[in-house]
């Protein structure tokens, strides 16, 4: 794992929750700290403050939605089902400075609406506080909103049928009143005027559940300027009408409130996020409508939003919080801000926290399975950066992959063994694993493999988590030489840990071979280093190049690569960057790869050779001077001498013409140097083709 900063965690998170807190869409797992892809981000609007995530035109693919202080705008982002998001669409709100974004179908014709919080506090003069009603027309687009009186200082909406008849009603609270404010739904999309309930003092957050079993729906609200911060619960009588029953203590200054059932007694209990304490505050539900003293368990600093998901498939509510560590209003600081995870021990108490980068400023934080994994993804809406950030959940699967003999005859059996693992956190399901021998290879036992190409892929299925699968290959290689077999895995859930799906096994074939002709274009000139890369070395080669025949071959020949050879001791490396994914189109697909060949050693390596290996189903389009198809199938490109300190690039495409997944492989080799370090000889790319 990479850290960002002491003690902070850069991994990967997950999970979405409902009004009420609920966590939804828990995969069976080990309990781990997650683990998480990189962040990316989604242009929203101007001082981004909330963001829930959703369904919005029923294609079956999460959006996100974002309410936009500044702007004065709500914006859309409709999910392309892989974790990204097309362009945002903007639409007003009908008072300034939205704070908060509730959904629901309001008007009961099964297209989710909109509700925002209007604040109203624009350049520091306090107006009527409000809530904007955007109806969904089920498509993602929504109608003109309609605004409705509220509270001053309206901070927080949430919906629920309070008055039990059917029809949802929008509660909202606001920062300069005591109160907390509740319209009655008309089931049609409308609002009657706000009735208000008596609450603490600047209330800025709001749930609804119900805490005491009746099957009335109650309130408990996070009242922000207390001394030591406390908590108001108002039980519902079914009418729509409350009274408190208690005001228990939380820490300093709660600015977000949640419910869920965090130990497993079905009574729904609370967490608040306390941004003067820098910690969230506990409270166990008794069932009748109160509560336990609270306990409490430090987050980030200055947390603003809390969040319950269960983010490690263990069956247990964990706690997040976005933490914008002081960056507000107009500090700003670089390397992001963070999300606090605190995993749940499913008994209501919490581990200590881990943190993980998101954006400047994050305000929000919630989960929900953006990318159709089944795992729940982390989204922010960032104050400063105007926009949403996501970091997508995942497990972390990783192959091994062994050859014996080494050497082999040529025309003996070779048997390749791998071994899949699933490090976790959670169970893995569409297992595949897929082994591509070294072209030129027959197959003499498939493993219970199937044939795809020049692969051979093999259905695990489903893995738990730290559960391994192994499958064995044997194959009879043609011709003497350096042959590189390659494995990759792949499953249904995202990998945060992309760098463990792969893994090659270099195997030396032994054996005559006829000798090629040598080729008859010149020896490329060696690319210019790097800036600041030592001049290169003057010192003469070990073995020469061969001179040309008398009369040059118009098609250069390609060799097999040659054995390393025991005078020089040079250490040569390769990397191979290419593509991960492409979308088919009806010219097929074009693959663009860059191999750099570099030699890290104090001496020139000599007669230095790449081979590079590709499946069936891929087509040459261009390849480098030097460069040639080997009859063995790859191509082998005569690199020359490779003077001390230098790097040569080499750059090559090809065409896909159906889908499928495609692994390259390349090698490189010195004739006149033996390498002390061969495991950076070889590199290899798995590019998707969809």
């Amino acid at each position: 794992m990479s850290k960002h900063m002491a003690g902070m965690i850069d991994k990967p998170l997950t999970l979405a929750i409902l009004s009420t807190g609920l966590a939804v869409g828990v995969v069976p797992a080990i309990a781990a700290v997650p683990e998480f892809g990189p962040v990316t981000t989604s242009p929203a609007g101007l001082h981004a403050h909330a963001v829930r995530i959703a369904d919005l035109n029923g294609d079956g693919k999460q959006d996100l939605v974002v309410a936009n202080a500044l702007d004065n705008t709500v914006s859309r982002l409709l999910g392309n089902g892989d974790g990204s998001f097309g362009a945002k669409a903007d639409f007003a709100t009908t008072s300034p400075e939205p704070k908060s974004i509730a959904i629901g179908d309001l008007n009961g014709d099964g297209n989710l609406d909109v509700v925002t919080a209007n604040q109203n506090f624009p350049k520091g003069v306090l107006g009527p506080g409000s809530v904007t009603v955007l109806l969904g027309n089920g498509d993602g687009s929504f109608e003109s909103g309609v605004g409705y009186s509220a509270v001053q200082g309206a901070h927080e909406a949430a919906i629920g049928d309070v008055d039990k008849d059917g029809k949802l009603d929008i509660v909202v609270v606001g920062w300069n009143e005591a109160n907390v404010a509740v319209l009655k739904g008309n089931g049609a999309g409308g609002f009657a005027a706000p009735v208000k309930f008596p609450v603490g003092t600047a209330p800025h957050s709001v749930v609804i559940a119900d805490f005491d079993g009746d099957g009335n729906l109650d309130l408990a609200t996070a009242n922000h300027i207390e001394t030591t911060g406390t908590v108001s619960l108002l039980l519902g009588n079914g009418a729509g009408s409350f009274q408190t029953k208690q005001t228990p203590s939380v820490g300093s200054q709660p600015h977000s409130i949640r419910s869920g059932d965090l130990n497993g007694d079905h009574i729904p209990d609370l967490v608040t996020a306390n941004d003067a304490s820098n910690n969230v505050s506990v409270l166990i539900g008794q069932g009748d409508g109160t509560f336990a003293t609270r306990v409490n368990y430090a987050a980030g600093t200055t947390p603003k939003s809390v969040f319950l998901a269960d983010m490690n498939g263990d069956g247990h509510l964990d706690i997040l919080t976005a933490n914008i560590y002081g960056n507000y209003p107009t500090l700003k600081h670089t390397g992001g801000d963070t999300v606090a995870i605190l995993l749940g021990n499913g008994d209501g108490t919490f581990q200590p926290k881990a943190e993980f980068i998101m954006g400047q400023g994050p305000f929000s934080v919630v989960a929900g399975d953006v990318n159709g994994d089944g795992l729940p993804d982390l989204a922010t809406a960032n104050w400063h950066d105007a926009t949403a950030s996501i970091r997508l959940l995942g497990n972390d699967l990783a192959v091994n992959l062994a050859d014996t003999p080494d050497p082999v005859a040529a025309g003996g059996n070779l048997t390749y063994s791998a071994q899949v693992s699933n490090k976790g956190p959670f169970a893995a399901s569409g297992v595949k694993l897929s082994i591509t021998p070294a072209v030129g290879s027959s197959v003499q036992s498939s493993g219970g493999c199937g044939s795809s190409g020049s692969a051979l892929v093999c259905n695990i299925g489903a893995l738990p988590a730290g559960g391994t699968a192994s499958r064995t290959i044997t194959v009879s290689p043609a011709k003497a030489g350096g042959i590189n077999a390659l494995a990759s895995v792949s499953a249904a859930q995202y990998d945060a840990n992309p760098g463990d799906n792969q893994a090659s096994a270099v195997t030396t074939v032994s054996g005559s071979t006829a000798t090629p002709a040598p080729s008859s274009k010149p020896t490329p000139a060696p690319t210019a280093p790097p800036k600041g890369s030592p001049a290169p070395s003057a010192s003469p080669t070990t073995h020469p190049s061969p001179a040309p025949t008398s009369t040059p071959t118009p098609t250069p020949t390609a060799s097999p690569l040659p054995q390393p050879g025991p005078t020089l001791s040079a250490d040569l490396s390769v990397s191979l960057r290419g593509p991960q994914k492409l979308k088919l189109h009806s010219a097929g697909a074009v693959a663009r790869y860059v191999v750099t060949v570099r030699n890290k050693s104090g001496v020139a390596a000599a007669l230095t050779s790449l081979r590079f290996e590709f499946p069936a189903g891929l087509q040459v389009l261009a390849s480098p001077a030097g460069c040639a198809e080997s009859a063995a199938g790859g191509l082998v490109c005569d690199l020359g001498t490779l003077p001390k300190h230098w790097y040569k690039r080499l750059s090559f495409k090809f065409r896909a013409g159906q889908p499928g997944e495609f692994t390259s492989a390349v090698t490189t080799s010195s004739a006149a140097a033996s390498d002390p370090d061969d495991t950076n000889n070889s590199a290899l790319k798995l590019t998707r083709v969809r």
